[in-house]
């Protein structure tokens, strides 16, 4: 088979774009030092499972050294705070315990809002964390896919029927 001019120059820039490529690849820069990456897991861990410090429980409270007079009973006592009342027109509450991860132009997290919006005068509710204008909650919190929940460091990646998330809410609620 005999070359001609055109062959042999079309094999030349496939070369040469070969060549680039691999000289550009091996060229970027790359994290060595393990420490700094090891770091910067560790930091994505701890804002996945952030539990906030409480203290000591009451019984396990040093004692004080001087003793306490009981408090007089004509004092009124705290009244319990009430239960927020449930708002049946929104699924999305910033108090929710449960995370939805969502992109406003994914079909299926589409179809997983109109479920979240059935559910909501039952009183499930999400806080929803966009990932479109927030893309540093993808690297913040691991997320691999949309729709996702996180529930107490509990990761659930990809769409759930209405029954699936029910009960997956109901853990949470």
């Amino acid at each position: 088979m005999r070359f001609k001019r055109w062959h042999i120059a079309l094999i030349a820039i496939v070369l040469l774009f070969v060549v680039a490529s691999l000289v550009l690849y091996f060229q970027a820069p790359v994290k060595s030092d393990t420490a700094e990456v090891a770091k910067e897991e560790q930091t994505a861990e701890e804002k996945l499972y952030y539990l906030p410090e409480i203290g000591p429980a009451p019984e396990e409270a040093e004692p004080s050294s001087q003793a306490t007079e009981p408090a007089p009973e004509s004092q009124p006592k705290p009244e319990p705070e009430p239960e927020p009342q449930c708002d049946p027109s929104t699924p999305f509450s910033s108090a929710s315990r449960v995370m939805y991860f969502y992109s406003e132009s994914c079909g299926w997290c589409q179809q997983e809002t109109a479920i979240l919006y059935e559910l909501a005068p039952e009183c499930y509710k999400v806080k929803p964390m966009n990932v479109t204008q927030h893309p540093e909650y993808i690297a913040d919190y691991g997320i691999t896919g949309v729709p996702t929940f996180i529930g107490n460091g509990t990761k659930y990646v990809g769409f759930r029927d209405k029954a699936s998330l029910r009960s997956l809410l109901d853990q949470y609620k």
